[in-house]
């Protein structure tokens, strides 16, 4: 495959979603993640970032070099105090399924490959990581707008917590949207990257 700067830029821009899972606690948010890997073939940088493509994961039908999924579930008691209802113990659970790639043969790596290799899978787990972080705070978010909140009925409460809650979710979706764009200038920063695109010398 023919590699340019556009595609690169386009796939780092699409970036979403070892071991058991460790729970953990974000301001009173309950969260978990599990590190999986894909394996990736090849000696070189070019032969690694066309297994991208074979290998690689899809987030919106398109091609990504990692990938962050996450599951969220909120869970209240709703109760009627005083001829009116609210929402009681409160609590919202996110699970988290970070994907970053694994090359088979990095024994074999020249030293300065695998040097280049190495900073770019911590460039990828950062990226990660940062999603993570930004679900996290907008799961925080969501929290705090849910505690307290009360209505004439507990129907009319739980159809209003959902509203927010989505409410809360889909501009958590536009901050990925702008990291991933800030992000996508990056990439080609990356010594790895550069390698990969770096055309053979002509004989």
């Amino acid at each position: 495959m023919r590699w340019s700067r556009a595609m690169i830029m386009m796939i780092l821009a699409v970036l979403a979603a070892s071991g058991p899972p460790s729970p953990a606690a974000h301001a009173g948010v309950v969260s978990s993640a599990r590190v999986v890997h894909f394996t990736l073939s090849g000696t070189s940088e070019r032969a690694l970032l066309d297994q991208f493509v074979r290998r690689g994961p899809k987030v919106g039908g398109r091609h990504a070099f990692a990938r962050t999924r996450v599951r969220s579930r909120m869970r209240a008691t709703l109760a009627g105090v005083a001829g009116r209802c609210m929402a009681r113990r409160l609590k919202l659970t996110m699970r988290f399924q970070i994907l970053l790639p694994r090359a088979d043969e990095e024994r074999r790596f020249p030293p300065a490959m695998q040097r280049r290799w190495r900073a770019f899978l911590a460039h990828l787990r950062r990226h990660e990581e940062h999603h993570k972080r930004i679900w996290l705070d907008c799961g925080q978010e969501a929290e705090r707008r849910l505690k307290g909140l009360r209505a004439a009925s507990c129907r009319a409460l739980n159809r209003r917590m959902k509203r927010i809650y989505h409410a809360v979710m889909a501009r958590c979706d536009a901050r990925h949207a702008a990291f991933d764009r800030r992000e996508s200038r990056l990439v080609l920063r990356q010594p790895f990257i550069r390698a990969a695109l770096r055309r053979a010398p002509r004989r």
